[in-house]
């Protein structure tokens, strides 16, 4: 079968397998943090005019990090083939913990594609998928994460892929990479768009979740 219809299949089976891999605990939620500015109150005088303070500013509102970027070139692959990121500060294997002491905390916990992922206060347009054992085994990226969103020079770079074409699942065109027990899914709308996502799923990591 090949990747690309492998990757839809992928999408069927881990949907079958959320309610295996997550506790009671990881429901599907979503937390957004507001905070209401005060309602001046109404003016009930005619002259003179009561100076109205300015509303004070949102406390709390939680500082993005510096944004990382994953590094589409030569060393992309070999590293990853060990879980290893280049250039990106979460890979493979890292624990929830771990993402959340650098992101902050889960705002979000939603099914999506097949499994449930969980969005960041500190990471806009990027989310994690974790196994049973509160692992990263799956990473989607915006292209605002990317090094690199030129198809051609990803190819250059990387290397020809093992497959590329029309995606089953969303009907982008994709490049499917392999690297070690990783599969790697770089996804345009067609081939002469600039690359808007990357996909990343460790396959061993997502089939351990058949004995969960």
């Amino acid at each position: 079968m090949s990747g690309l219809k492998r990757f839809a299949f992928l999408l069927i089976f881990t949907s079958m397998l959320v309610m295996g891999c997550t506790t009671a605990s990881d429901q599907t939620i979503e937390i957004i943090s507001q905070e209401e500015e005060p309602v001046s109150e109404p003016v009930t005088t005619v002259e003179p005019v009561p100076t109205v303070e300015p509303s004070p500013k949102p406390k709390d509102v939680p500082e993005q990090v510096e944004k990382k970027q994953l590094l589409l070139d030569q060393d992309f692959l070999p590293l990853l083939a060990r879980n290893e990121s280049n250039g990106f500060d979460v890979s493979i294997g890292m624990t929830k913990d771990d993402v959340i002491a650098k992101y902050g905390m889960v705002t979000k916990v939603e099914v999506y594609e097949g499994g449930i992922y969980y969005a960041f206060e500190k990471l806009p347009e990027g989310i994690f998928y974790f196994d049973n054992q509160s692992r990263v085994y799956a990473i989607h990226l915006s292209a605002s994460h990317l090094s690199e969103t030129n198809l051609t020079k990803i190819i250059d770079a990387l290397g020809p892929p093992v497959e590329q074409g029309e995606s089953l699942v969303d009907g982008d065109y994709t490049l499917f990479y392999k690297a070690g027990d990783n599969e790697i899914f770089i996804s345009a709308e067609s081939p002469e768009s600039s690359v808007d996502k990357i996909r990343i799923i460790n396959k061993k990591m997502l089939n351990d979740c058949r004995s969960c």
